[in-house]
C-alpha cells in the first residue's frame, strides 16, 4: 500500500508577507479617515453648539422691551426705572454711549460646558447706525430708535491631548424700538392702516 499524499499545498513565507503588506496598506487609509471623521464630527458639534448659543442669546435680548436693552447699554439693570421715573445723569441722554475699544456690555464665561469644551460668550450693545450719535443732530432721538446686538461665542477645539484649536463664532441683529416705524405709510402700501 502506498502512502496517500494531500493535494493541497500550504502558504509559503512570502505569500503571507504580501498578503500582509497588502492589509496593511489598505487599513492604514480607512483608520486615518475614521480618525479625521471623528474630529469633524467633533469640531461642527462644537460648531452647531455655539450657533444655538448665539441665536439665543439674540432672541433673548429681541423678547426684551426696547427700553430694557437700551437700559443694557447705558450700563444700568435691564429693570432699572430711573431713567424714565427720575433724575437722569447727562451722559445717559447725550453719550457718549460707546468707549473706545467698545467692551461688552455682557460677560458670560465659562456659561456653558459640553464634554471638555468650555463655552464663552460676550455680548455687545450699540445703537445703529452710529455706536455715538451726535446730540447737536435734529435726528439724534430717531437715532436711538435702532441697537445692534452683536454676540461673540469663543471656545477650545481639542484636537488631541495636547493640540487645541481656539475657535470663535460671531452673530449680529438690529433691535428697532417697537413704538418706531422708520416708513411711515408702508403699511399703506400693503393695505393695513395699522
Amino acid at each position: 500500500m502506498g502512502v496517500k499524499r494531500s493535494l493541497q499545498r500550504g502558504l509559503s513565507l512570502v505569500e503571507v508577507l504580501a498578503a500582509t503588506a497588502l492589509m496593511a496598506m489598505l487599513l492604514v487609509p480607512i483608520f486615518l479617515m475614521l480618525q479625521y471623521s471623528t474630529k469633524a464630527i467633533y469640531r461642527s458639534q462644537n460648531d452647531i453648539l455655539a450657533t444655538s448659543l448665539a441665536v439665543s442669546k439674540i432672541e433673548e435680548l429681541r423678547s426684551f422691551p426696547f427700553h430694557k436693552l437700551e437700559n443694557i447699554l447705558l450700563g444700568l439693570h435691564p429693570d432699572d426705572g430711573s431713567r424714565i421715573d427720575g433724575e437722569v445723569p447727562r451722559n445717559l441722554l447725550v453719550g457718549p454711549f460707546e468707549m473706545s475699544p467698545p467692551r461688552p456690555d455682557i460677560v458670560e464665561m465659562n456659561f456653558y460646558r459640553s464634554g471638555a469644551t468650555d463655552f464663552h460668550r460676550y455680548t455687545w450693545l450699540s445703537y445703529f447706525p452710529s455706536p455715538n450719535p451726535d446730540p447737536n443732530r435734529k435726528d439724534f432721538d430717531r437715532m436711538k430708535k435702532r441697537i445692534l446686538v452683536r454676540v461673540q461665542i469663543f471656545w477650545k477645539d481639542r484636537l488631541s491631548r495636547t493640540v487645541s484649536v481656539d475657535q470663535e463664532l460671531s452673530f449680529e441683529s438690529v433691535i428697532h424700538d417697537e413704538n418706531y416705524n422708520p416708513k411711515p405709510g408702508f403699511n399703506q402700501f400693503f393695505g393695513n392702516d395699522s
